[in-house]
């Protein structure tokens, strides 16, 4: 039985992948400006320790979401020849799953507060749990717009539970419902997401189990789930090991710290990863093609994001005055630190997506061993300097181990280490001015103005777009001319070229 195309098929893979990437960056465009705002006020209207209490349930919880969905979403994007009967069985076993694993959530809840030494996150974990069972029934038709490059139908999907989920948080938190706002913002986000993917995909389970029929796309999805969950262990050890040794109010203000300074990255990269996977998996056997998507790719997001993490790294003390208030100060000096490790993030995970694109899921999970084994030992140690510490541990650590990742996956491409640097030219020329640029301004704001927090802010950030405009005009003309293309492409389809299936 077939399925319906989702993303149109009589569009070249071109076409698709620029107009994907339009939707994807258009919605989180918007889902990263009502991300920031809601944040911002919620901020401003709760204490650090709330912030720190979700930070430690979502430790746990977030581990049995990455073994919740069993790799199931990667097996529909990759395989080529998933029917609709697989797709039913798949759906039967992630709500299975998702059941199965509320349930342990629920029953683990009470030693996991022993250990964290308190009691209200009983409640918390319990409660957060429950996306469980909520992403679950949305795995099969969320999926299947992302395989389908449906990026128009995902993106309103995804827009509308942003706004529903923070509506919600700032309706409880203005009316003093504490840690509460941010647990029940997140459950109607969960469900407004999971409602809305159902109408979008026009896609509905019935009853048909074969597992037979899944069993090698059940194997990729068991070795994706396995790195990711290895992943995801390492990259919460941090969020432990503070919560333990520091408690939570030191987890706020460390929480807040990585969520102001990975939100651009995360939203970005989020945009890549839901694109980028998808065309690969269809250039998987095309290496010359491949290769040339993965460095376009790779250059216009290390454009954005490297000017971008240098800007908030050069007005933090402002930009947290201006828009936390005083109270959370201190978050200042860790939010500048993860803002530098940010740059390095905002394009790490583009090899990835290659790499199991390629069915190399087995290099992924020998390097996320290998950063599970050091990264929670070096925020152990940096844990004893406090959070500084925690924070120079990525700092140290982190880069290091990447050139595992980068070392196999440029060899997989056939590129070289100079290949990929001259690539990021742009990017790093960009990044530089930008930073002078502002750098100077603060220091003129400063001697004339007396550090206003509004001058300081908007006059800085207007100097670094400035210089960094001009950095690009100067340095890389022929990238002027490459968005010129892609942008007049997104305006006027060209003929069918190619089908992607």
């Amino acid at each position: 039985m077939g399925r319906p195309d989702l993303g149109g098929r009589h569009v070249s893979l071109r076409e698709k992948t620029i107009r994907a990437f339009a939707w994807a960056g258009s919605a989180k465009a918007v889902t990263q400006a009502v991300s920031w705002a809601i944040s911002i006020l919620l901020a401003r209207l709760l204490v650090p320790s709330d912030f720190g209490l979700v930070a430690m349930a979502w430790t746990f919880v977030g581990l049995l979401e990455q073994i919740n969905q069993l790799g199931i979403g990667a097996a529909i994007i990759q395989r080529a020849d998933m029917e609709e009967e697989d797709l039913q069985t798949l759906f039967w076993i992630a709500l299975t799953a998702g059941i199965s694993f509320y349930a342990v959530a629920f029953l683990a809840a009470g030693p996991l507060a022993a250990f964290f030494g308190n009691d209200r996150l009983v409640e918390v974990i319990r409660l957060l749990a429950l996306t469980m069972v909520l992403s679950a029934l949305s795995t099969v038709p969320f999926n299947l717009l992302t395989k389908d490059l449906a990026f128009g139908k995902r993106s309103k999907a995804e827009v509308l539970s942003v706004l529903a989920g923070g509506t919600v948080s700032i309706a409880l938190a203005l009316q003093g419902y504490g840690v509460m706002s941010l647990i029940m913002g997140t459950l109607c986000q969960q469900v407004m997401l999971t409602a809305t993917v159902w109408v979008m995909a026009g896609w509905r389970p019935r009853w048909c189990f074969g597992p037979d029929r899944v069993g090698s796309a059940f194997r990729f999805g068991l070795s994706v789930m396995a790195t990711r969950m290895i992943w995801y262990l390492h990259s919460s050890a941090d969020t432990v090991i503070v919560g333990k040794l520091l408690g939570d109010r030191l987890l706020g203000f460390y929480s807040m710290s990585g969520q102001l300074s990975t939100l651009p990255v995360q939203k970005i990269s989020t945009i890549v990863n839901q694109v980028a996977f998808p065309v690969f998996s269809q250039l998987q056997h095309d290496l010359p093609k491949l290769r040339t998507y993965f460095l376009t790719i790779t250059r216009f997001v290390a454009l954005i994001t490297f000017p971008l993490m240098i800007a908030l790294v050069v007005i933090a003390e402002p930009l947290v005055r201006l828009i936390l208030t005083e109270k959370w100060l201190p978050v200042v000096d860790i939010f500048q630190i993860m803002c530098v490790i940010g740059v390095i993030k905002s394009v790490d995970t583009i090899i990835p997506n290659m790499l199991m694109a390629r069915g190399r899921a087995d290099v992924l999970l020998k390097y996320n061993v290998a950063i599970l084994l050091v990264l929670p030992a070096a925020f152990f140690l940096g844990a004893s300097y406090g959070l500084l510490g925690v924070a120079y541990a990525w700092v140290v650590a982190y880069p290091m181990l990447l050139l595992y990742l980068y070392r196999i996956g440029l060899a997989e491409l056939g590129l070289s280490v100079t290949d990929y640097l001259k690539n990021l030219t742009p990017a790093i020329l960009a990044a530089g001015a930008m930073g002078a640029g502002m750098a100077a301004f603060r220091l003129l704001d400063s001697a004339l103005w007396g550090s206003n927090l509004w001058v300081s802010v908007v006059g800085a950030t207007l100097v670094g777009i400035m210089a960094c405009a001009a950095a690009l005009a100067l340095f890389q003309r022929e990238m002027t001319a490459e968005v010129k293309g892609l942008v007049g492409s997104l305006r006027s389809p060209r003929p069918l070229a190619e089908s992607p299936r």
